[in-house]
């Protein structure tokens, strides 16, 4: 299924536009650039999103594709 980035929960504007220059558009696009250490570590080294941050997001959309999910719960502080 084909999301654009800002569906994912969590992603900041800022992430966004830094995957899209990378031409990181949608969210199955992110799942298979980080599916992969040396993809990761690419992707920190030319937008500047650290490696695990990467991976949670790529975590993020891979759930995103599983039909009948609830939405992460929100967290308060």
């Amino acid at each position: 299924m084909m999301k654009r980035l800002e569906y994912l929960h969590g992603i900041t504007e800022e992430e966004c536009e830094r995957l899209r220059t990378l031409g990181v558009l949608h969210t199955n696009q992110l799942i298979h650039a980080t599916t992969l250490v040396i993809d990761r570590e690419r992707i920190t080294r030319r937008a500047g999103i650290p490696e695990e941050r990467l991976d949670a997001l790529g975590q993020r959309a891979s759930l995103m594709e599983i039909s009948g999910l609830p939405p992460p719960p929100r967290v308060l502080m």
